[in-house]
């Protein structure tokens, strides 16, 4: 392959990340029909705010506050929100939950919860997100469950994401931890989005980004070297390929 062809490929595999296939924007146009609206919304580890601006563009919100702690990454949300114009309705900040005192009506963690994770136990994050939660709103939980992978590229796009220190609950520890939250799903839907397979280079690079990605964040520099060393009978069983975010499941909870 050439070095055109490598930077091609490695294009692509950041583009499928900004356009997921479409699902941002069709999980946003399925929340747009909740009777009443979505009211004020506060979505967590918002990153550059991509699933945030896309509920901000159905105008079924009245707010849309999205919150990270990296402020490369809201810095950038800003940046699209003025260009989408969507600024009257999204804004963005480098918070985190703790630091949020409001109360909303929709709640959303758009593929934020294996990151959101890493810092804190998965009952004490729910619990922090119900107290956020007004007493008649929804929490929407849209990503990829580790049992969902329908083959070995799919698997070893999930061993990517593990071994770089992201956690990746099953749907079913979710929705135990939903319940003892106080909440319970109401509604689950799964969207494929059309991921291409990617090759060892963008694997490798993957893992260096997300590395930077967590340090950034305060993380420990891992080992990276030794990570794709580990990863070497996966690789194999997938013949050199990984599907990255292929699947997305999307829940809805709402208080029990």
């Amino acid at each position: 392959m050439n070095t055109l062809e490598e930077r091609s490929e490695a294009q692509a595999a950041a583009l499928h990340y900004v356009r997921m296939g479409g699902v941002r924007e069709r999980v946003a146009a399925v929340l747009a029909r909740t009777p009443g609206g979505l009211g004020r919304v506060l979505d967590i580890g918002t990153g550059e705010g991509l699933f945030a601006l896309a509920v901000a563009a159905t105008g079924a919100a009245e707010t849309v506050f999205g919150i990270d702690p990296h402020e490369g990454c809201i810095v950038n949300a800003r940046r699209i929100a003025r260009h989408r114009e969507l600024e009257a309705v999204c804004r963005f900040e480098a918070v985190t939950l703790d630091r949020v005192s409001d109360d909303f009506d929709t709640i959303t963690l758009f593929l934020a919860l294996p990151d959101l994770l890493r810092g804190i136990d998965i009952d004490p994050l729910f619990e922090s997100v119900a107290a956020r939660l007004a007493p008649a709103g929804r929490l929407v939980i849209a990503g990829g469950f580790p049992e969902s992978a329908g083959d070995a590229t799919e698997a070893l796009g999930f061993a990517l994401h593990r071994a770089i220190g992201y956690v990746l609950p099953t749907r079913a520890d979710v929705q135990a931890a939903l319940g003892r939250a106080g909440l319970e799903v109401t509604e689950h839907r799964s969207d494929d989005t059309g991921a291409e397979p990617i090759g060892p280079r963008e694997m490798a690079e993957f893992l260096l980004r997300e590395n930077s990605y967590a340090m950034a964040r305060g993380a420990a520099a891992a080992d990276v070297s030794g990570i794709w060393d580990d990863l070497g009978p996966a690789v194999m069983q997938a013949h050199g390929r990984a599907r990255m975010d292929a699947r997305i499941d999307t829940l809805v909870a709402m208080r029990m």
